[in-house]
């Protein structure tokens, strides 16, 4: 569950309007037995949502964009995913230049699960995102995707996002539509987990299923 969008070019939003838009449906989720995860960058938030039931954070900045994320989430106990993004949402196409793709990105998260661990997150609950089109461009992204062994020679689980993505527009006619992207997600997602991805998000879930 997330109140702000990460597309290119988002303008953030404050943790109070975050805050309203998803702690009812937090609340309302775990009340009916759902497992939720909580999509924040703000610690705030993160705390509140755990605090209504979620059990997992997911910070696609991996705790860069809210100095408290991390130390939050080690007092909470809980499960982060530690996405790769460079600068924000809003800014992160500028910084979209990499010497080595894989190596820079395998890096920066390396960097990011040892602040977490230093910051008191054991280990074993640390999750590794490559930020799939997060200040990527689709072939920077597709390279991150080939080589999922090297990021999964860290030692972390891995999440994996590529539903609907620009990346998978190189794929199709130049007229699909934002719609037509989701067969080649589903694809695409069932081979991630085959080469080693644990999680997967995507949007159509019952596509994605039957891939699987």
């Amino acid at each position: 569950v997330g109140g702000e969008s990460t597309r290119p070019g988002a303008l953030p939003v404050t943790p109070e309007e975050e805050q309203s838009r998803v702690l009812p449906v937090v609340k309302e989720l775990v009340s009916h037995g759902v497992t939720v995860s909580i999509d924040t960058m703000h610690a705030d938030t993160a705390r509140r949502a755990v605090d209504a039931g979620a059990l997992l954070v997911n910070d696609v900045s991996a705790g860069l964009a809210d100095p408290n994320m991390l130390r939050t989430v080690a007092e909470l106990g809980c499960q982060i995913v530690l996405g790769h993004l460079r600068g924000t949402p809003a800014t992160m196409e500028r910084f979209s230049r990499y010497d080595h793709p894989i190596s820079d990105v395998v890096s920066e998260l390396r960097l990011r699960a040892e602040e977490a661990e230093r910051e008191g997150i054991q280990a074993e609950q640390v999750v590794l995102d490559p930020g799939i089109g997060f200040a990527k461009t689709p072939e920077h992204s597709w390279a991150v995707i080939q080589n999922l062994a090297t990021l999964k020679a860290l030692g972390y689980p891995l999440m994996i996002g590529v539903s609907r993505k620009r990346l998978l527009s190189t794929l199709l006619p130049r007229d699909a539509t934002i719609a037509d992207r989701d067969l080649p997600t589903s694809v695409l997602s069932a081979l991630l987990a085959g080469a080693g991805a644990n999680a997967l998000r995507v949007h159509n879930v019952r596509d994605s299923a039957i891939a699987l």
